[in-house]
């Protein structure tokens, strides 16, 4: 008789028996899947309010400190957020139709040329067809949960989306036109129509990069092809755009 008659062990930890064709290793493989299982848990109400504390606690934080205020052009001269944007925005890519007469262009430019096809799309989602900017409006409002709960943004979500849709557009046309005085185009996001409602987010975010001149982080990381000047001539082509545009 076996000496292990008797002994009762969690199911989870058992090794399941031996099947025609099936390894050891493979077993094993399927005991620790299961126990991995087995571990996990559904947040309980608890954690969910653990979790809305910290939240608190860091909003609260975030307020009181002097450098709540500071943009996201602020925070870009860190090397590795300057190497996470340009891989994010100019990593050269192979495009079917080519692209500044190049097989192989920075990534931004396919990407939005493809959302721009498909624009009219973004109507057809629930509560977007009288958004001025449906594509802008739905990754605001899909993306909003995802990050606040991994990053505690809170209130500076919609700041620093609004800048990043601000830095996209203006890469997308620095990259597609060459010659800014006959104009530029780029894809007009949230902070177009509040620019035109005198909120002024593109004005701000552009004040402030001129105001840091060639030490601006995104120039260091490449775009603008690393001139204060290129960049300021690229914004106010486009500040000149968002006053076309026909919202009302």
């Amino acid at each position: 008789m076996s000496s292990n008659v008797g002994i009762s062990r969690p199911s989870v930890l058992a090794v399941p028996p031996l099947r025609r064709g099936r390894s050891l290793r493979k077993c094993l493989r399927t005991a620790r899947a299961e126990r991995r299982a087995a571990c996990r848990r559904t947040p309980s109400r608890r954690d969910d309010q653990r979790r809305a504390r910290r939240r608190q606690r860091h909003d609260a934080a975030s307020s009181q400190s002097p450098h709540f205020a500071r943009s996201h052009v602020d925070q870009v001269p860190g090397r590795r957020q300057r190497d996470a944007l340009r891989a994010a925005l100019l990593t050269p890519v192979y495009t079917p139709r080519p692209l500044l007469d190049q097989d192989m262009s920075p990534v931004v430019l396919p990407v939005i040329l493809e959302l721009t096809d498909i624009v009219e799309d973004f109507k057809r989602l629930p509560d977007m067809e009288r958004k001025y900017v449906p594509r802008s409006e739905h990754l605001y409002k899909k993306l909003q949960p995802v990050l606040e709960d991994q990053l505690f943004l809170g209130r500076r979500y919609e700041v620093l989306f609004d800048q990043f849709e601000i830095l996209l557009a203006l890469t997308f046309a620095d990259l597609r036109d060459d010659d800014p005085a006959q104009g530029v185009w780029g894809p007009p996001g949230r902070f177009a129509w509040k620019e035109r409602r005198h909120r002024g987010v593109f004005t701000d975010f552009v004040n402030q990069a001129k105001s840091q001149g060639d030490d601006w982080g995104a120039l260091k990381a490449g775009f603008f092809r690393r001139s204060s000047e290129r960049f300021a001539a690229v914004a106010d082509a486009y500040k000149q755009l968002i006053a076309k545009i026909p919202w009302w």
